[in-house]
């Protein structure tokens, strides 16, 4: 199922899914693993394309530490367009909660609606990461 939103209905929610995204946090080794099968079959081809520092991307799957530069939230888009998680500017939840390790619609909902109080593509693909990633390491 495809969704298109765009209005930020749970503000509060949302507030508290990203309020610890900036304090990097240690990734268990075996969330770090799923993730990384995740990413792997396209992660060359969106470092080539993005001309990003595969350490920056290294450091998000093992410390949750997520720089903000433009290079990585197109990195990002590149990896879910390959993963047909987001098709035409939309996000394919349902593949997405099914191949992504503690990706839930729980958490992919919300973000979802925050990601898209961004007007710019990568921005809002980076800002849907983001938000999942923390909600993620949060539930555990």
């Amino acid at each position: 199922m495809f969704f298109n939103l765009q209005s930020v209905v749970m503000a509060m929610l949302a507030a508290v899914l990203v309020s610890n995204v900036s304090q990097a946090r240690k990734i268990p080794l075996d969330i770090q693993e799923k993730w990384k099968k995740v990413v792997e079959p396209y992660h060359q081809t969106c470092i080539n394309e993005t001309h990003i520092d595969p350490d920056a991307v290294i450091s998000m799957l093992t410390d949750s530490r997520l720089p903000s530069e433009r290079s990585i939230h197109c990195y990002w888009k590149c990896i879910l367009e390959h993963l047909k998680f987001l098709v035409d500017g939309e996000f394919n939840i349902d593949l997405m909660n099914n191949q992504v390790y503690l990706i839930t619609p729980e958490v992919s909902k919300p973000c979802i609606q925050i990601a898209f109080g961004e007007k710019e593509v990568c921005k809002r693909i980076y800002t849907f990461v983001q938000c999942g990633m923390n909600a993620a390491i949060n539930s555990i």
